[in-house]
């Protein structure tokens, strides 16, 4: 099993890839508005439009290509260090039942569920970046008929002068930083940012992979209750069933059924979207890791910041948002310097770093660990020894 804390750390890392995608289009989209608006002859831009657009989406997707293939090698690592993971801890959970760190690492099963993992996460991740766009007020447009709409109204603007030049360019900058570049799914709307939409289908992956092991432990062990992992700051939802012992069969006349209590299965339940709780085999009579009353009080008490209280999973949820206003100051920046606009790039960097002391200082108020990881992009790190991996990798080049 994975633990929540291990979860938490597995898309953090993965973040700064789909960063720089998202940076990469604003910084192309910012260079080619500059372009648009400097353009005031008519027939001059209607000139230029077709091919500046044409070489924008060529570039765009030569760049897209080369982070799809390094996320490749970061997914495959990934879920191999999560899968010995899980698979070592519990080898010490039931040690006393037989199973041993080789059964584990040799089975079948495991084999088969890392392979089939990274290639539905990392088709999934392809199809990703085939749905970009960009979500308006007037709903959902695709990258190339927002980027055409909105260099022909720059050029438009400052060409019959109803704004100018700056102006122009500042307005559309803004207009991509609001959100950035989404992962839209045209049938419902439904939209999120490409790099969130990245790291909930690789925690999800992984979860899911990690699900599908313990139920093959649990099986080949004759297993039919599990213990489910809490972690604070839980959602609502699920805070009502962490922690507990269910039975996967719902034939236990002491404990309640698996599925039907904690939707397992479900995207909104026990190893859903996003969701970082899992569970493990728990044989009658072991001592469980939360009592019901830590469970009870698992969460730290509320504080008060600014004036306003929070709970611990309100809190987690403000410095949420507060990363995505981190995220959006930051995209108007990079927007601002490629296009030149140096006035508003030094203003929207001193508002970055206001936004990242106001994040510093409502983290330490919380006593919630701050994801830079989420802000900015960083290498990327590993959250295990390697250990499991590493044996993982010998044994692949003994088997050819």
């Amino acid at each position: 099993m994975l633990t929540p804390e291990e979860l938490s750390l597995i898309p953090d890392s993965f973040d700064g890839l789909f960063q720089q995608l998202d940076e990469y289009i604003m910084q192309d989209y910012a260079r080619r508005i500059a372009k648009a608006a400097g353009v005031t002859d008519t027939a001059e831009w209607l000139g230029m439009r077709a091919e500046q657009i044409g070489l924008s989406k060529k570039e765009i997707q030569e760049e897209t290509a080369r982070i799809l293939n390094l996320s490749q090698e970061d997914v495959r690592q990934i879920f191999e260090d999560a899968a010995f993971t899980s698979a070592e801890e519990d080898v010490g959970r039931f040690a006393s039942a037989g199973l041993s760190a080789g059964r584990i690492a040799e089975s079948a099963f495991l084999e088969k569920y890392i392979k089939a993992a990274i290639k539905q996460t990392n088709g999934l991740l392809e199809n990703l970046t085939g749905t970009f766009g960009i979500a308006t007020g007037q709903g959902a447009e695709n990258l190339t008929e927002f980027y055409q709409r909105t260099l022909d109204f720059a050029q438009l603007q400052v060409s019959t002068g109803v704004a100018d030049y700056n102006t122009a360019v500042r307005n559309a900058v803004r207009t991509l930083a609001e959100q950035g570049i989404q992962q839209i799914d045209y049938k419902t709307g439904h939209h999120m940012n490409i790099a969130s939409a990245a790291r909930m289908c690789v925690l999800t992956g992984v979860n899911q992979m990690a699900r599908h092991m313990n139920d093959a432990i649990c099986d080949e062990l004759g297993l039919d209750l599990v213990e489910v992992t809490a972690h604070e700051g839980a959602r609502p939802s699920h805070k009502e069933w962490q922690g507990g012992i269910y039975s996967r069969s719902g034939k236990s006349k002491k404990y309640r059924n698996l599925y039907t209590v904690t939707r397992l299965g479900q995207v909104d339940g026990l190893c859903g979207a996003n969701c970082r709780h899992n569970f493990y085999g728990y044989l009658e009579g072991m001592p469980r890791t939360w009592s019901d009353g830590e469970l009870a009080n698992i969460d730290p008490p509320p504080f008060k910041y600014g004036g306003k209280e929070y709970t611990y999973y309100e809190a987690g949820q403000r410095m949420r948002y507060m990363e995505r206003q981190i995220r959006k100051t930051k995209r108007e920046a990079v927007g601002y310097e490629a296009a030149g606009l140096d006035d508003d790039f030094t203003a929207a960097s001193i508002k970055l770093n206001r936004q990242k002391q106001e994040y510093r200082k409502f983290a330490k108020a919380s006593k919630i660990r701050p994801k830079w990881e989420r802000t900015q992009e960083l290498g990327f790190n590993r959250f295990v020894s390697g250990k499991a991996a590493s044996h993982y990798r010998k044994r692949k080049r003994n088997n050819g």
